[in-house]
This record gives C-alpha cells, structure tokens and sequence, in this order.
C-alpha cells in the first residue's frame, strides 16, 4: 500500500521503506533543523544543485521554511 496523502502534519514518506528510514536517521543525526538565517553545508550543496538546473540569467534566490512563508514572500517581493 502507498499512501501518498500530504496533509497537515504527514510526511508522505512511503510505507516505512528500510532505506528511506536510514536517510531520515542520518539526516536526523547530522542536522535535524535548519534556518535560513546561517550558512550550513546542506544549505550550501543545495544551492550548487539547484544553480545547475536554474536557466541563465541574474537570479535572486529566497530560502524558506514553509510554503505560507514562502508565499507571504512572493506576495511582498510583488508588492
């Protein structure tokens, strides 16, 4: 069974699957929470990722927590 049901307060994360769970635990173990406020390594290596797939041109990038946060954001940045 897959429950791909993303709702308030679930990870859709699959059936329990052994190697999703050990990435969770490694990620959990190494950095556990983030904010945008300082420069960290996972910070850092998504952002060369994402730099790669980004068309050419002057890009300005905004990191955010949540998708309300990002949203509040985009309203002012429009504004």
């Amino acid at each position: 069974m897959l429950d791909l049901y993303g709702g308030h307060c679930v990870n859709t994360l699959g059936a329990g699957h052994p190697a999703v769970l050990a990435a969770i635990q490694e990620q959990w173990n190494t950095l556990s929470f983030a904010t945008n406020f300082f420069e960290h390594p996972a910070r850092e290596r998504f952002l060369a990722a994402f730099d790669r797939i980004v068309p050419p041109g002057e890009w300005r990038v905004f990191l955010s927590n949540s998708g309300s946060e990002a949203n509040e954001n985009a309203l002012k940045a429009a504004l």
